[in-house]
């Protein structure tokens, strides 16, 4: 099921200079296919980097381009310590882009065609335990972090435990899709993909404290469920720092993100038997596959505990 957001076209200048015929093919992914805008911000963000590149090396962008030329762009990728993912990521967009302008007769022949996606490197996910997370709830809470907003921080780390989301989803839920009566809400996820999520009866408690005695308190400039003390909605660098500011007042010595909890959440649930199938759902994964790297976390500690306490390891 799909919410389709109100198309706006992409207006030059956004990022630099985007080029005409980047700024039509973003276009036609808003319009025509309903693309989230993270993902848009995303490709053009990867297209725009490659026009550089090409400014750069004097090649013509993109009606030139060569196979060669794009070997070599994502060559000087990796020697710039760019990871396989991002590298992955770039390509797909650029393989979108050039397949596009095939198809309106914008140029001849697909460069991208027959270059191999860059091997990812399988990195197992950073996760907190069940202690650390109730103590970055704690601290999220607490008045002397936050002084202005502790309900609104606190209820903003229940919730992404409680429920997996991700921050986008987050920041972008609206009170018509609060069922806390009933136990649940509704996020719109990744390709406007609309999902129905179990609520915990603590995150739901946090949530409404919050509802109940700060939000009242703040300027309605938006009707979003979380805001800012303006009234603005409550932005994904915002949440990164409740995040950052918690776990550093929890006594955490590592970086602590929104998608960390996400990462636990999908863990713990594993951990306690859930199904893999089941937390697939939960996490609005359209593959399994992307599911299947929590399975590695639990292999990893189950050989560390077998290193650990075996007679004969």
């Amino acid at each position: 099921m799909k919410r389709r957001r109100t198309p706006q076209p992409i207006k030059n200048g956004e990022i630099g200079d985007i080029p005409p015929s980047v700024t039509f093919w973003l276009d036609h992914l808003r319009i025509e296919r309903g693309l989230a805008e993270n993902t848009l911000s995303a490709y053009r963000r990867d297209l725009v980097d490659l026009a550089r590149h090409c400014k750069t090396k004097d090649l013509s962008f993109p009606e030139k381009l060569t196979r060669k030329d794009l070997q070599d762009y994502l060559k000087t990728l990796s020697e710039q310590g760019i990871s396989a993912h991002s590298r992955q990521r770039k390509l797909v967009a650029l393989r979108g882009f050039f397949k596009f302008l095939v198809r309106e007769n914008r140029i001849g022949e697909n460069p991208t065609d027959l270059i191999l996606l860059p091997r990812k490197d399988r990195r197992l996910p950073h996760t907190l335990s069940l202690e650390q997370v109730e103590a970055v709830i704690e601290a999220a809470g607490d008045p002397e972090r936050s002084g202005k907003t502790p309900l609104r921080d606190r209820a903003v780390v229940e919730l992404l435990y409680s429920t997996g989301m991700r921050v986008s989803e987050l920041c972008g839920l609206r009170p018509r899709d609060l069922f806390l009566g009933e136990g649940f809400l509704r996020c719109l996820g990744k390709g406007s993909k609309e999902r129905i999520v179990p609520v915990g009866d603590r995150a739901t408690l946090a949530l409404q404290k919050y509802q109940d005695k700060e939000r009242p308190m703040v300027p309605t400039g938006d009707d979003r469920v979380f805001l800012s003390v303006r009234g603005l909605p409550l932005n994904r660098r915002s949440v990164y720092e409740i995040l950052r500011r918690s776990a550093l007042h929890a006594g955490i010595g590592h970086r602590v993100h929104p998608h960390m909890l996400r990462h636990s959440y999908a863990t713990h649930l594993l951990a306690n038997d859930a199904e893999l199938f089941a937390i697939q759902e939960l996490l609005g994964h359209s593959s399994v596959s992307s599911t299947e790297i929590y399975t590695h976390v639990e292999r990893k500690k189950l050989l560390d505990t077998h290193g650990r306490f075996h007679p004969r390891p």
